[in-house]
């Protein structure tokens, strides 16, 4: 019987194996585990955005200088990526890992990544109304980590697991707390590509004392270390010349068009096209998906089913990641949206034919291994099969996003009533 002694023994046992080998696979990838019938599975590039979004910016910033400035930021950390234009939160958010030395920041970042990764899953579970006995958590946390995005995160150090634990904050506080939600979405806002597509669609959503309570505190945790860097910078105009330098420069290095990681719809819209999108045409598919979310929120109305209102949470996650630049890494958004799918803990009128298809979709892009830049290199001859491969994780998103919308407004045509809302827990 679930829940009897032998059965959480069981599962104990197996969240211990999965979550050991997830370690011991990540360890192998920065050490002797080079390749696999000739994908390379090693990585060479170990903690490389670690060193260029969190661990340098801090550092320079501690030192007296302007990490948006690109000559000062390449004389500090000499490489070829480019601080992109986080807001200046993150300087003092990430100030503890500029202390240090680099080598022993890393590796506290590499053990604080996985620490997140079980509180992902964590309060992706209890936002799904699940029990998170230390068997499934582990089971949860490993299976994140042997996911390509999981594993990503790990390696490379990105702060998405930062983002998203923010993000599930917003999202569950947002209504029954929205002092604490609001200042979830204000943490989540020093990455704009989380925090403005999370505000936008929770005003859809009906959260508007939550997002002003946000945007009041992003300026709050914003404006002192703003007013250090234009000082540093000798004055407004140059600083902004900095901020324009800098973002080209992180332009140089990222072309959606050429990009093979991306999995948002301008990216793919990009990749079609074969040339970077202007502002224009980048903000008429940015809002698209945005629209179509809000559509979809706005059918679904204030119900009185927490179920609902974790339809409503799934939808969110899958906009915010669709409607601006995301890259791959960036997809461990999802563990909410799949837990709540994995314990059925959406309306059931929804789930009846469509949870199969949508953990298919989901198993797909987390064991995506095979969109690589070495397996991609082999095709750049041939340009069709190149961009089916490189559109593959953008694809499977589109498609699942595609199905909750159509989900989500036609329980409304299906004349579900609307009610009274009650907050995510």
């Amino acid at each position: 019987m679930p829940g009897t002694p032998r059965v959480r023994g069981s599962m104990l046992l197996v969240g211990l194996a999965v979550f050991a080998s997830a370690l011991i696979i990540a360890v192998l990838r920065v050490t002797s585990l080079s390749d696999l019938f000739g994908l390379r599975l090693s990585m060479p590039w170990a903690m490389n955005d670690f060193r260029n979004a969190v661990y340098c910016p801090a550092a320079i910033f501690l030192e007296g200088g302007n990490p948006y400035d690109r000559a000062e930021f390449l004389r500090f950390c000499p490489m070829r990526d480019a601080f992109p234009l986080y807001a200046p939160a993150t300087l003092l958010l990430h100030a503890p890992f500029g202390l240090l030395s680099f080598g022993t920041a890393a590796v506290l970042y590499f053990c604080l990544t996985i620490v997140l990764s079980v509180a992902v899953v964590f309060v992706a579970l209890r936002l799904a109304g699940a029990e998170s006995p230390v068997g499934k958590l582990l089971l949860g946390a490993g299976l994140l980590l042997l996911s390509r995005p999981g594993q990503w995160n790990l390696l490379l150090g990105q702060p998405a697991l930062e983002l998203v634990l923010a993000t599930y904050a917003a999202l569950a506080w947002s209504r029954r707390a929205p002092m604490l939600g609001g200042f979830a979405l204000a943490v989540a806002a020093y990455k704009p590509t989380f925090g403005i597509p999370l505000g936008v669609l929770m005003l859809v959503r009906g959260d508007r004392r939550a997002v002003r309570v946000g945007v009041l505190a992003a300026l709050i945790l914003n404006v002192a270390p703003l007013a250090v860097l234009i000082d540093r910078a000798g004055g407004l105009s140059v600083f902004v010349q900095d901020l324009i330098r800098s973002h080209r420069a992180w332009e140089g290095v990222i072309d959606p068009s050429q990009q093979v990681y991306n999995v948002d719809a301008p990216g793919f819209v990009a990749r079609l096209v074969r040339h970077r999108l202007g502002p224009p045409t980048y903000l008429v598919v940015s809002l698209a998906v945005l629209g179509a979310a809000g559509v979809a929120l706005r059918s679904l109305g204030r119900r009185e089913d927490r179920m609902d209102d974790r339809l409503s949470g799934s939808i969110i996650c899958l906009a915010m990641l669709l409607s601006v630049h995301h890259l791959a890494y960036d997809l461990v958004l999802l563990v909410f949206p799949v837990a709540a799918l994995a314990m059925s803990a959406l309306p059931q009128d929804f789930l009846v034919s469509r949870r199969r298809v949508l953990l298919v979709l989901v198993f797909l892009l987390g064991a995506n291994y095979v969109t690589t830049q070495s397996a991609l290199a082999r095709l750049e001859r041939h340009t069709g099969a190149w961009l089916v491969l490189a559109s593959l994780n953008g694809a499977l998103l589109a498609g699942m996003f595609l199905v909750y919308l159509t989900g989500s407004i036609g329980r409304r045509r299906a004349g579900v009533p609307v009610a009274a809302p009650v907050p995510l827990r």
